[in-house]
């Protein structure tokens, strides 16, 4: 396999939360702390991508426009909610294969299984992501 190291100042991470029944909506950013992915070059197993991604939690920002950016942010960051300084990293662990049935925006269509841990607790994950290779590296976008 090919070993790709994230470079997290060339990371970004973008999250959205809503709630439907309300007029509630926010988005903001998040920076990736480390990572490494991992490419299979076996012709017997086929492709794949293996990745672990760290998240700084404490670098959780929020986007929206209009007031209140601060106090949610505190609160988000508080033991009501991450619990920041209890548990400053987040962890997205996943292995994703082509998925030629799926679409995306940029990239080739993959599928994603995992887990992400977030304050302590370990859930199950999948999504779709494009993923593309170059002479400079492997991008994973979703």
């Amino acid at each position: 396999s090919i070993k790709y190291e994230v470079d997290p100042k060339a990371s970004k991470i973008e999250w959205s939360s809503e709630k439907k029944l309300v007029d509630w909506k926010h988005n903001g950013t998040i920076d990736v702390r480390l990572g490494s992915l991992y490419k299979s070059t076996s012709k017997e197993k086929g492709d794949s991508v293996i990745g672990y991604i760290v998240v700084d939690m404490d670098t959780l920002t929020n986007l929206d426009k209009g007031g209140g950016n601060e106090t949610l942010i505190k609160h988000l960051k508080s033991s009501d909610f991450f619990d920041v300084k209890t548990y400053p990293d987040a962890e997205l662990k996943f292995t994703a294969t082509p998925d030629p049935t799926a679409t995306v925006d940029k990239g080739t269509p993959w599928y994603a299984t995992g887990t992400l841990t977030i304050h302590g607790k370990t859930n199950p994950v999948d999504f779709y992501a494009g993923v593309e290779e170059s002479a400079d590296g492997l991008v994973i976008g979703t």
